[in-house]
């Protein structure tokens, strides 16, 4: 445990460009689904997992934002707990936010926006309305924060994602 602790020290320590070029040989070394090739996309990845112990918490944390949309799987105990909880309100949720989601500029400012208005309007806190999300775009209830996970996702697959999601209600 305290060798993680130097690590996730070290990481934290380093450079911005030093602690992307590590990640890199991670990548080219391990068999991941993450593609290697876009330094903006990677250099948000360790933005958003800031705090990580080893790389692969990063993978762990947003792989799944990379493989194809009706591959991964959802958790039974997240879509339980998330989705069908409370007379199946997640699902109302996605369904509600797909069309608002359709038509909003794709920005983290922007989503964080239009979730935090839709909050408001529904009387609802934010976790009712981004974990429904969250399960239904990584099928669990763990990724980076919100904005970020769909900013990362790209609006197309965000959408298709909840589209899959919302046909196995």
């Amino acid at each position: 445990m305290k060798l993680l602790a130097f690590i996730t020290d070290w990481a934290a320590s380093l450079p911005e460009d030093r602690l992307l070029a590590a990640f890199k040989d991670y990548l080219s070394l391990n068999q991941t689904p993450i593609p290697p090739g876009d330094d903006n996309r990677l250099r948000m990845l360790l933005r958003v997992c800031k705090g990580f112990r080893t790389f692969a918490d990063v993978v762990t944390k947003t792989g799944v934002l990379f493989g194809p949309d009706d591959t991964y799987a959802f958790d039974p105990k997240a879509v339980d707990k998330v989705l069908v909880k409370g007379d199946r309100n997640g699902y109302s949720v996605l369904a509600d936010l797909q069309n608002e989601l359709t038509g909003c500029e794709w920005t983290a400012e922007a989503i964080e926006a239009l979730l935090k208005a839709y909050c408001e309007k529904h009387n609802l806190g934010m976790g009712k309305v981004a974990q429904p999300i969250r399960v239904a775009v990584t099928g669990t209830t763990i990724s980076p924060a919100i904005y970020d996970t769909l900013v990362i996702l790209g609006k197309d697959k965000t959408l298709a994602r909840i589209a899959r999601c919302l046909e196995k209600r």
